[in-house]
């Protein structure tokens, strides 16, 4: 492969001012391959020794130029063409990418930025406008005689709002208020995000560790099906014992399949949450953390009233009731203040003419038609409905909060119990495995206490998986969240 760069014009020049027509670089290697004049110039030829060192000089510029180019295009080609190999991330890292990827999230944290700078706009009642005009007219007349004139005019206003019946101070009010609650809607989005993403992230861990027990069972079962297959060559085992073990053999293949899918929907839902389109390769490491479990004598109702559920229940209350206030100074009278400068002349910039004013402004409102009467009337409704709100989002939060604590204590105390049965599980299956070797235990009986203990086992993993599920919904009854 030959990268050719036609250089002529672009910085070679030779000793005597006239740049070589070209320079071909040898992909590999990175050798001048021609360094020459074209035919058709008619000039004089170099000298040998003036032609090597000119060559030696930009051999070596080349070779250096031609190796940052190799390397660009490798890398280009690497970067466009070669397959994404695996991606192992951990819990940490899962949580930075759905900081980074998640579109609904980061559309609520625009939105929150948007809410604090209206707060900004809400204060401009309290802080004086001021303006500036220029102006320019001309005047032609006809009659009695061809006139015209023509003339400069320049000035500058200033307002103040004294007294608007406390209608800026809930204006502010409002919109601080309107800020808060989308403060917490974010907070309650980044509950319900990091619950997904725990829940997705112990699947994906759970249906490793149940590919690597169903291995474990598959291969107990082919040595149980050796161990009953020699009995029965022996005599001393029937033929349905034999095809019972070889049933349960296939049963535990097939367990074996249904866990790989299961982890690959796993994956899938977590890619998802990642933001992240390729999902086969993806893999974690790790797991997610434990908080340590809350006492059981809790109180939950003063933890209700502090969830970003119930907050932002009280802030909508808090702006509704700013908005009845600023409905509510339409009956008070506005008092404002009016200054203005004006100069006129005939020339640019005017000089002349200067006047000024000083103007107050009390407004005394009468009567509308009964417009405000019936804004306001209207508006303590609206007040009236976001107090019934606030209680019954309060009772919900509460109930919640109820349910979800119950459940993860018994899910913690599930996973002791379960890891209870499973280790008695493996000492009854052990006295077992040697009394049917022996002859002193029948397969039934034998068959029975293999079944309870690979059913122990799922159990015990499935106790775990639920006891991160519980934690996960505990935590975003609360409005908690692991991003904070």
């Amino acid at each position: 492969m030959w990268l050719t760069m036609e250089c002529a014009g672009h910085g070679v020049v030779s000793q005597d001012g006239l740049p070589p027509t070209e320079i071909r670089l040898k992909s590999k290697g990175l050798k001048s391959k021609a360094f020459q004049r074209s035919p058709d110039q008619s000039t004089p030829q170099w000298p040998t020794s003036v032609a090597n060192k000119i060559s030696s000089t930009h051999n070596s510029s080349v070779e250096k130029i031609g190796y940052m180019l190799r390397k660009l295009i490798l890398g280009s080609i690497l970067l466009t063409t070669l397959p994404t190999f695996g991606l192992t991330l951990t819990w940490e890292q899962c949580l930075d990418l759905v900081l980074k990827n998640n579109k609904e999230l980061l559309s609520k944290q625009a939105d929150f930025s948007a809410s604090v700078e209206r707060v900004g706009i809400s204060e401009n009642g309290y802080y004086p406008h001021v303006s500036g005009s220029l102006n320019y007219s001309l005047i032609e007349s006809q009659e009695p005689e061809s006139t015209s004139s023509k003339s400069y005019g320049a000035g500058l206003a200033l307002s103040q709002n004294l007294f608007t019946g406390f209608a800026d101070e809930n204006r502010i009010r409002e919109a601080e208020a309107r800020s808060r609650e989308t403060e917490k809607d974010v907070q309650l989005l980044e509950a319900r995000l990091s619950k997904d993403l725990k829940i997705a992230f112990e699947n994906h861990q759970h249906a490793t560790r149940l590919i690597s027990l169903q291995n474990s069972i598959v291969e107990r079962r082919k040595n149980n099906v050796r161990l009953v297959t020699l009995r029965f060559e022996g005599g001393r085992e029937n033929l349905g014992s034999v095809s019972l073990s070889k049933a349960t053999l296939s049963e535990a293949r097939l367990e074996l399949t249904q866990a790989k899918l299961s982890l690959r929907r796993s994956k899938v839902a977590l890619s998802q949450i990642l933001g992240l389109a390729d999902y086969e390769d993806l893999d974690l490491e790790g797991a997610v953390p434990i908080a340590p479990l809350p006492s059981a004598d809790l109180k939950l109702i003063p933890l209700s009233m502090e969830t970003p559920a119930v907050s932002r229940a009280q802030a909508s209350e808090e702006a509704e009731q700013a908005i009845f206030n600023v409905k509510r100074s339409a009956f008070f009278p506005n008092l404002s203040l009016f200054a203005g400068l004006n100069r006129g002349d005939d020339q640019f910039f005017p000089n002349d003419n200067q006047n000024w004013k000083v103007e107050a402004v009390l407004s005394i409102p009468i009567f509308n038609g009964g417009r405000d009467h019936y804004e306001t009337r209207a508006q303590s409704q609206v007040i009236l409905s976001k107090i019934h709100q606030r209680v019954k989002v309060q009772q919900e939060v509460l109930t919640n909060l109820e349910t979800a604590f119950n459940e993860l204590l018994i899910a913690d105390e599930r996973v002791k119990v379960n890891k209870e049965f499973v280790d008695a599980a493996k000492v009854r299956s052990e006295i077992a495995q040697m009394r049917y070797n022996n002859g002193l235990l029948t397969f039934e009986d034998w068959y029975i206490i293999e079944n309870e203990l690979i059913s122990r086992e799922r159990i015990y993993l499935d106790s775990q998986r639920d006891r991160v599920h519980k934690e996960a919904i505990w935590e975003e009854t609360q409005g908690r969240s692991a991003f904070r």
